[in-house]
C-alpha cells in the first residue's frame, strides 16, 4: 500500500504546466525521478525556453501543495545572471530572473527545494510553474553628446551651446574668437576733442595788433626825437 502511494506521488509531481505567452515564453517544472520518502528534501528543476526571443528579465509564479510539500529553498539555475524569489502567499513563490544583456534560448530558471511532508494524495498537481509576462528588450538608441560650453572640444557647431561656434575644434564666439571665455570686450569710447574758440582769439589778435602798433609809434617817435 506504501509503496503503492509513493509511485502514485512520484507521478504526480511530475506533471508540469505550460502557459506559453505573448512571447512564446515557456517555463516546467520537473520533480525529481527517485523514489521519494517523506520527511526528506528534494530539489524541483524550472526550466526556461524563450523561443528565440530576447529578454533581459522574466518571472514565474510556483504554486505548490503546503498539504504534501514543505518549501525550504530556492537558487538560480544557469540561464539568468541573477534570481530572487518572493513567497506571494501560502503556497506561491514568485521568482524573478535577470539578466544584464538581452538573451533567448533555453536553460534552467532555478532549482527549487522542496520537503515531502505527504501522508496521502490529495491532488493531481502538487507543484506546478506558470511565466508572469515577461519584460521584452527596447532596441539600443543612438546616444547624443550634450552641448559644450565655451572653450571645450567640438567637431561642429551642432556640439557647441549659447550660439557658440565650433572654431579650430574649440566652443568659441564667433565675433571674438581669440577670447578663451567667450566674453567679447567692451571697446573704450574716446571722448570727441574739444571745439576751438574763435571769437577769443580774435579778440586776442586785434589786442595783440594794436599793441604792436603802439610800440612801432613810439620806436618812431623816439627816432624822431632824437
Amino acid at each position: 500500500m506504501r509503496r503503492g502511494f509513493l509511485i502514485l506521488l512520484i507521478a504526480f509531481l511530475a506533471l508540469f504546466t505550460h502557459v506559453p505567452q505573448a512571447l512564446a515564453l515557456s517555463m516546467t517544472i520537473e520533480a525529481p525521478s527517485e523514489q521519494l520518502v517523506r520527511d526528506q528534501e528534494y530539489d524541483f528543476v524550472v526550466s526556461i525556453d524563450t523561443f528565440n526571443t530576447a529578454i533581459t528579465t522574466t518571472q514565474g509564479r510556483v504554486t505548490y501543495e503546503t498539504e504534501y510539500l514543505q518549501f525550504v529553498s530556492l537558487t538560480k539555475g544557469n540561464f539568468f545572471e541573477s534570481v530572487t524569489y518572493t513567497e506571494a502567499s501560502t503556497g506561491t513563490i514568485i521568482i524573478t530572473g535577470t539578466n544584464a544583456a538581452a538573451k533567448s534560448g533555453s536553460g534552467t530558471f532555478a532549482i527549487i527545494r522542496f520537503k515531502l511532508i505527504a501522508t496521502a494524495a490529495g491532488s493531481t498537481t502538487l507543484c506546478a510553474i506558470a511565466p508572469i509576462t515577461p519584460t521584452s528588450t527596447p532596441p539600443p538608441t543612438n546616444p547624443t553628446t550634450p552641448p559644450q560650453s565655451c572653450s571645450l572640444s567640438c567637431t561642429s557647431d551642432a556640439n557647441c551651446a549659447g550660439g557658440l561656434s565650433c572654431i579650430n575644434g574649440m566652443c568659441l564666439n564667433a565675433t571674438c574668437p581669440a577670447e578663451t571665455d567667450c566674453i567679447c570686450p567692451v571697446p573704450t569710447k574716446i571722448p570727441p576733442p574739444a571745439a576751438i574758440p574763435t571769437s577769443g582769439m580774435a579778440v586776442g589778435w586785434k589786442v595783440g595788433s594794436f599793441i604792436a602798433l603802439g610800440l612801432i609809434g613810439l620806436g618812431i617817435l623816439g627816432v624822431i626825437l632824437l
